[in-house]
Formats: C-alpha cells, structure tokens, sequence
C-alpha cells in the first residue's frame, strides 16, 4: 500500500484557477478569497513559536537524546492597525521543499503566494475582561496552516487559539529542521501498513500529543504579555481527526479544559475514553463521511463501531453533543477541499459546509463555555441520548445515525 500525504492533496493544477473564480463569486457569497474571511467583529492577529519540552523525551524519534519539540502558532482579537502586516499562509515555507510534500515548483509558488488575515504581531485586543484560550491540533499528516479559516473565525469572534503542530504527525520546521511523518521513523513506515498496529500507533499518539497541549498551557501561562489576558477557566480543547481523539484524551486526562471539541476524530484511537468517558461539555461534530473510518470494510462494521463510542455515552457525565452534519466529508473542516475546487460553484458549496462547521463550534461553545456558566452543568441526558445537549440554537438537521450496537473490544 502506497502512503498517501494529505500535503499534496492541498494543491493541484487547478488551485489558481479556483482561488480566481472564487475571488469573482464574492458579490453573491462573500468567498473573496482563500483563506476565508473571518465574520467575527474582531481584528485578528497572530504569533508563531518553536517550543522544547527539556523533561520529555522524543518517544516517536530513533534518537533517544532527542527532546519533545512542538511548534505553536496563536491566533488571538487583536488591534486594528492602520497598516497591517498580513501573515503568509504557510508560515514556514521550507516545510513545501520537503520530499514529502511532493509538490511541484509551480504549485510550490501558488501556495506561496496565498497570505492570511491575520495581522502578524499586532497587539492583542483591549478588553474588560480576559480572553478564553482554544488549544487546536491537526490531523495525522495535515499541515497545521490548512485549518486557517476556522481558526482566524474564531479568533475574529473573541477566542485565543493555539494551533499547537506535533511533529511526526505532520511537517513542522522546529529550530530550521524539517520534521514530518517520515522523518527518523522508517520503523513506523513499515508498521503504518499493518491496520492493527496502526491503530496502535495512533493511540500512543494521542496520548503524547495530549501532553503536547500540557506543556503548551504552561508555556502561554508564563508569557507576561499573553498569558494574563487569558481567562483559564475558560479553556477548550479542540481538534480535527486525529486532532479531535487528541483533545479528547486531554480532556480525559486534565481536569483544567471547560470543554471539548471533536471534529471528526474517532474516539476508539484512545481507548481509555471509552472506559472513563469526560467530565466536560462535549461536542462530537462529525461529517457524515462515514466511510473515512479506517479498516471498515463494510456499512455493518461502521455502524457497530459508532455503536462502541454511543454505547460509552453512559460514562460522560457531562452535557454532550453528537452532531452529524448532512452533505458533508472528512476534510471540510479544513481549507484543503476549497485549495483542490476547480470551479467557483464547487468553492461555493465548500465554502458553506465550512462556515456551517464553524457556526456550530461556536454555538457550542456559546451555551457551554460562558462565564457564569458553572463548570459541570449537571445536564447531560439520558444515557444514548446524545442529541439531548446540543444547543437549541443548532438546526435539527443532523443526518440519521444508527443505534448503538453491543459488542466486545476484540471487534474492534
């Protein structure tokens, strides 16, 4: 089996061609550009870090010297400035002359030349109050700039986020070395095409890249300029794919997060989870891509592992939401499927499954991420239940799911 980047996916001929025709549809749609504009009243600025964690080993790494290393970028309300400094979509271009990025020249100076909204440096927004904190990881082989228009919305809307990128589940420049899924792990290659330790491999994922969002906690609550303006009693965990199972296990394992946002990760990749469940508000946001889950072979085996992770609703003892979104796939969390369109209409379409995407995260995090909220709303409905929490704001039209099916964990 042939390994499959999602880094190439992000670009193809007809990238240029979509990103010109989006730009004419503006007056009907509002898609002026890619990323997206955000719709929130803010400004939106950003910063970018490389961070080692000195007490912890790099376990995915062949060297035993090396230390855990993440690379963080910020995207925050900011200032308006007058001349704003307009930051570049791929922060760290080296990353597209890496062999795995297997772009070619011409597609290399589009993505490029494609800049954010984010105004690189301004000064965080004056408010009355402090700010609540998101802390984002990607997906397993995704570039962290692909997820660019959500989080600038939701910065643009008054949240703080950290786009925290793991090395060796996706290429990430730290301290001028490019590290990506490859790189010192020739004995994983190997493993990745066996389903079982994959899988196996992914769950030790989870739980080192859980560790990445503890270290990057510590390390914003001591920067004197960022770290008091944000209100740590609000803070969200929040991922997609294998992202999503990420901040899932951090909210398993750290009682600080206020709430917990899965967009599109399979809960089984952190078994624990089943067992313990979560103590915060949850949102389950899914696409109703089904087919995406690794290893179902068949509509009967996917149901049966939604029926795993329905089953252990039981054991969450706070408000949850599982929301499937009708009409939609595994990566429209993302820019990558609006960067692939080769047509305005197709841009159009991706455009809105992502906006709808995001207005639900918000509301969300509106009902269970408030101040005077208490921190376990006590609320959560029956167990199997799992439309009971979401909030009355969404529209109702979350495509059918099956039931619950029992059954043991060696079917998994």
């Amino acid at each position: 089996m042939k390994r499959t980047n999602a880094l190439p996916r992000l670009l193809t001929s007809a990238t240029a061609l979509a990103c010109v025709l989006a730009s004419q549809a503006v007056a009907q749609t509002g898609v002026a550009s890619l990323p997206l504009m955000p719709r929130g009243p803010h400004a939106v600025g950003t910063l970018r870090w490389v961070w080692t964690d000195a007490a912890r080993p790099e376990v995915l790494s062949q060297s035993r010297a090396s230390r855990r290393q993440v690379a963080v970028q910020l995207f925050y309300p900011a200032e308006q400035r007058a001349r704003p400094v307009r930051a570049a979509y791929v922060p760290t271009p080296r990353v597209l002359l890496d062999s795995e990025a297997e772009l070619t020249e011409a597609k290399r100076r589009v993505l490029l030349g494609v800049i954010t909204h984010a105004d690189s440096g301004a000064a965080i927004v004056r408010s009355p109050s402090r700010l609540p904190i998101v802390l984002f990881s990607h997906g397993l082989g995704v570039p962290g700039f692909s997820y660019t228009s959500f989080l600038e919305e939701l910065a643009s809307r008054g949240y703080v986020v950290a786009l925290v990128e793991h090395p060796y589940s996706g290429l990430v420049e730290l301290f001028g070395r490019i590290v990506g899924l490859n790189t010192d792990s020739a004995w994983t290659r190997a493993r990745l095409l066996d389903p079982g330790i994959r899988n196996s491999l992914k769950a030790s994922r989870t739980e080192v890249q859980a560790e990445d969002f503890r270290f990057v906690v510590r390390r914003l609550k001591a920067l004197d300029r960022i770290g008091n303006r944000l209100d740590w009693s609000r803070l969200v965990a929040m991922g997609h794919s294998l992202g999503g199972t990420t901040a899932a296990e951090y909210c398993r394992v750290d009682p600080e997060p206020r709430a917990c946002v899965d967009l599109d990760g399979r809960l089984g990749w952190s078994w624990p989870i089943y067992l313990q469940g979560l103590v915060q508000p949850f949102l389950y946001l899914r696409s109703d891509d089904l087919l995406h889950a690794e290893n179902a072979v068949d509509s009967a085996d996917i149901r049966k592992r939604i029926g795993y992770e329905r089953a252990a609703y039981s054991r969450f003892r706070g408000p949850l939401c599982d929301y499937v979104q009708s009409g939609t796939a595994h990566m429209d969390f993302s820019d990558q499927p609006m960067m692939e369109a080769a047509d305005a209409a197709k841009v159009v379409s991706l455009a809105g499954r992502l906006r709808r995407f995001e207005d639900i995260t918000v509301a969300f995090l509106d009902e269970y991420d408030r101040a005077d909220r208490p921190t376990l709303a006590g609320s959560a409905g029956k167990p199997g239940d799992w439309m009971q929490d979401c909030p009355a704001t969404m529209v109702r039209d979350s495509a059918a799911a099956p039931r619950p099916q029992m059954g043991t964990r060696g079917d998994l």
